[in-house]
């Protein structure tokens, strides 16, 4: 089917419908394999001492049934580098409940984005919401914590990858409140900032500061009045920042998807007729009020991903990858109706997502925002250790066509300050890259000296290679290609951490 299908794509975008199903493909294994001299292509820098970890679906299928890639059981791959030129990769499951239920089962037992096989009846019965705990992995309070927004997040033991269980913060987080999957890092206090979102008729935001231990600093509470979706936020000295994406419910497709007849987000739309808000709640430590502060962005944008913010003077500058116009129902390409079938002419509707530059005069009370290119990028990223700070760059990955929002085959480095940028793309155009997460060199003072990893997906040799970059010219390509022994699905977020030397 998908090969007759393939003349469904342009042939300008040079890769086919089963090219890009590759990044849907399950791996069911698990495997810790120490790699070999041949497994390397190039030289790893021996300053990279620490472990890179990936989050993401790992299984999509169970017997007949195909699960939305946001429902894919969390797949934890990690690279260990020593600092000697050696590399030990391992992979492993989130031990989830709904992956015990669903492996021991032997078939979906969950809807969640999709539909089960067998008709309204069994999907009727099914339960609705999964937690996978498949999108974002972090390193804190000696723990490896695999995050999904549906619940709260699963503890690791960084150096085995066993799961230990659901992760609380000490108590710290309510039952049945979910947890967002995006954290972000105050390194200068040492600070892991979190948040629960609870939607509804009026969305309540719960914003968590912890310390490294995993103990409460400070929590923070905020109504935003209306139904409205946040996957991401970013912070300054002084506030929090939520950029509000307005959603509505279609009731007829409501009381299908509650029957089974219908997957749950064909009930909701994007709200086109409420403008997007941008949110500055104060920080407990605030020296800039108390009060919460609103901003209108004049349109109706939907936003996923927040790079960055800063305050400049009476200036607050975000960076976010917005969408003009998003259809929800069809992330990443997938047909609720026609299982492992996956087209990304379908994700997102609409335009794809580009690079705003938001700057709020808090002298004058006024927002400005412009589009910095219109290049269709996504997964933004600042030095890890710069978060909440001004910084001069930010990574991203990129479509290599502007009318395509996934998948990206395109890595971005940009200057903020000069307004341009550096790009690597993949050598063939059957490549696909994943997120190019940041790693720091030890004791630099420059912003952008370190390194950059990211999976790069090849289906035509079946294969998944990890590619560095020096961050400081990424236009020159990978310095770098390792080999993966085993070939998995599209991972959605990852980290390194120098902690983890296994």
């Amino acid at each position: 089917m998908l090969m007759e299908e393939s003349k469904l794509l342009p042939n300008k975008y040079g890769f086919s419908l089963e090219d890009y199903s590759f990044l849907f493909k399950s791996q069911p294994t698990e495997l810790t394999q120490e790699l070999t001299v041949d497994d390397i292509r190039g030289t790893i820098p021996k300053d990279i001492v620490g472990s890179y970890f990936l989050n993401g679906p790992g299984l999509l299928q169970i017997d007949g049934d195909w699960f939305h890639p946001f429902d894919g059981h969390g797949f934890i791959r990690s690279l260990t580098f020593r600092g000697d030129g050696s590399c030990l990769y391992r992979s492993k499951f989130v031990k989830t409940e709904a992956y015990l239920e669903e492996t021991t089962a032997g078939h979906g037992v969950y809807r969640g984005f999709g539909k089960l096989s067998g008709g309204w009846w069994r999907n009727f019965r099914a339960k609705i919401f999964k937690v996978p705990a498949n999108t974002c992995v972090i390193d804190w309070a000696d723990n490896l914590l695999c995050l999904h927004e549906g619940g709260w997040p699963y503890a690791l033991d960084p150096k085995t990858l066993e799961t230990r269980g659901q992760y609380h913060f000490q108590n710290t987080l309510a039952k049945n409140v979910p947890f967002l999957a995006h954290t972000r890092l105050d390194k200068e206090n040492s600070r892991l900032l979190g948040c629960s979102v609870v939607p509804g008729r009026h969305t309540r935001i719960i914003v968590y500061e912890f310390c490294s231990d995993g103990s409460l600093y400070s929590k923070v509470e905020h109504f935003v009045t209306g139904f409205c979706y946040f996957h991401d936020f970013c912070f300054t000295k002084n506030f929090y920042i939520f950029i509000s994406s307005y959603l509505r419910w279609k009731p007829l497709s409501l009381m299908k998807a509650l029957i089974g007849l219908e997957s749950l987000p064909k009930a909701v739309i994007s709200d086109n007729f409420k403008d997007a808000e941008l949110f500055m709640i104060p920080r407990p430590d605030s020296k800039l009020g108390l009060e919460p502060v609103v901003y209108s962005l004049n349109e109706p944008l939907f936003t996923i991903h927040l790079g960055n913010a800063s305050e400049e003077d009476e200036r607050i500058i975000i960076y976010s990858c917005s969408f003009k116009d998003f259809t929800i129902g069809n992330e990443l390409g997938y047909y609720p109706c026609r299982p492992g079938y996956f087209n990304p002419l379908a994700n997102g509707g609409g335009s794809p997502q580009f690079l705003l530059r938001i700057e709020i005069d808090r002298k004058k009370n006024q927002l400005n925002k412009k589009w910095v290119d219109h290049t269709a990028c996504d997964f933004p990223e600042v030095h890890p250790y710069r978060e909440g700070q001004k910084c001069k760059y930010l990574y991203a990955c990129a479509s290599a066509f502007d009318d395509l929002s996934f998948p990206f085959q395109v890595i971005v480095k940009y200057n903020l300050l000069q307004g341009t940028k550096e790009t690597w793309q993949c050598d063939k155009a059957t490549d696909f890259v994943g997120e190019a997460v940041f790693i720091p060199k030890r004791e630099a003072q420059e912003e952008d000296i370190g390194y950059l990893i990211a999976a790069i997906y090849r289906p035509k040799l079946s294969r998944v290679d990890f590619a560095i970059l020096d961050s400081k010219q990424i236009s020159k390509g990978p310095i770098c290609y390792i080999r993966s022994p085993q070939s998995f699905p599209y991972g959605f977020h990852g980290s390194f951490t120098e902690n983890v030397v296994v």
